[in-house]
């Protein structure tokens, strides 16, 4: 993933951040090296690094290499988003399989320094690990583990929208958080994209055809509602 702005790019790879005075510098380690990162999030004055070993936190006006872990030892922590302001946020973290863990959902209320679990009947019947979330504003939240649910009071209670295979991608538009894309992988091994222009009520297969044995990793808006995937 890349986020670029007029001077800088800003590179998430698989186990390290790099960054670039410009596009055509060499790139350079912000550090967590050793580290897997799943998401990297910026709320506030804050950039948060969700990571195979917890969750890592970056004053964005300190240096680039003060990253310091804030919560989840030794527990990968698969996503995180604000659904209340920079200091409310809700975090998606691995269930631990000794001993059992039904909890995947922690929210906290202070930029991330304490966590309280916060499942509040999520997966509720199977499915209880979500691996992606996405705030849409105004207390309305997506989160993917084998399928969408959504909750319009901020996590406290969660409904089913649709079984979707494997979501890798879930992203809203930049002009527009009603319209939602989300994109992954069928049970037949085929790519797959679909659309919602009702913050995730209702659905439509946009029936993309780029062969067999192919996914959706990533979507992208563009501020004029245009669409780009990567797979």
């Amino acid at each position: 993933m890349r986020y670029r702005t007029k001077t800088s790019v800003l590179l998430l790879t698989s186990w390290l951040l790099l960054l670039a005075p410009d596009a055509r510098a060499q790139w350079q380690s912000l550090g967590l090296s050793g580290h897997q990162l799943n998401k990297l999030r910026i709320y506030g004055s804050f950039l948060y690094a969700c990571t195979t070993d917890g969750l890592h936190r970056l004053p964005t006006a300190a240096a680039d290499t003060s990253w310091n872990l804030l919560a989840f030892a030794g527990q990968s922590v698969l996503d995180m988003t604000s659904i209340g302001g920079p200091d409310t946020l809700l975090a998606a973290k691995a269930l631990s399989g000794a001993p059992a863990d039904t909890v995947s959902l922690f929210r906290s209320t202070d930029s991330g320094l304490s966590w309280v679990p916060f499942q509040n009947g999520f997966g509720a019947g199977g499915h209880r690990r979500a691996r992606k979330l996405l705030a849409l504003g105004g207390g309305t939240v997506l989160a993917v583990s084998g399928r969408i649910e959504k909750s319009t009071d901020g996590g406290l209670t969660w409904r089913v929208m649709t079984s979707a295979g494997a979501v890798n991608a879930l992203e809203s538009s930049p002009a527009n958080p009603h319209v939602v894309w989300c994109g992954g992988e069928t049970v037949i091994f085929a790519p797959f994209i679909l659309k919602s222009t009702d913050a995730g009520e209702t659905w439509k297969d946009m029936n993309i055809f780029a062969g067999g044995d192919n996914a959706v990793d990533a979507i992208a808006g563009h501020p004029s509602q245009t669409c780009r995937v990567q797979g």
